[in-house]
């Protein structure tokens, strides 16, 4: 089966239940009749530009980009993966560390983001500070930060 066919059946799939790892995916696709490798299955999820982000359910699932409000183009996220160190919560900021001198690109995809809980960002030589209003809305950011670093 052509691969577009395929693809459309992996978004079917993730959006129908909680895939955690490419291994399920590959098995759900060969219950539905395509025959691939976790290889096939990898190369996919890149083309299709899934992320992993965290489940009502508690763990982490592939999901289409679209379906996380990221309005990011896959280079730029692959950017943000590649210059970001750790991003953490300290009360009701968020702290991005980042490899030195990419502060500016990674503030403006998370600019990009269009996050509703960031009031505001400060930047540094290897930090972004994210200010929130609470400690609530610092997590929130923190988990969808992290969703695009897996």
């Amino acid at each position: 089966m052509i691969r577009s066919s395929r693809q459309s059946r992996i978004l079917e799939l993730i959006a129908q239940d909680d895939i955690e790892t490419q291994e399920e995916l590959a098995r759900l696709l060969i219950a539905s009749g395509y025959n691939v490798t976790q290889a096939t299955v990898s190369r996919d999820i890149k083309e299709l530009g899934l992320v992993k982000v965290l489940a009502d359910s508690g763990v982490y699932r592939y999901a289409s980009i679209k379906d996380v409000d990221v309005k990011v183009s896959s280079k730029l996220i692959n950017v943000f993966r590649e210059t970001v160190i750790g991003v953490f919560c300290i009360n009701n900021d968020v702290v991005v560390k980042v490899v030195e001198g990419s502060t500016q690109i990674v503030s403006s995809i998370i600019g990009q983001l269009s996050i509703q809980q960031i009031v505001g960002k400060v930047e540094g030589a290897d930090t972004v500070l994210i200010i929130t209003h609470r400690e609530q809305d610092a997590k929130q950011v923190q988990d969808k930060l992290d969703s695009l670093l897996k």
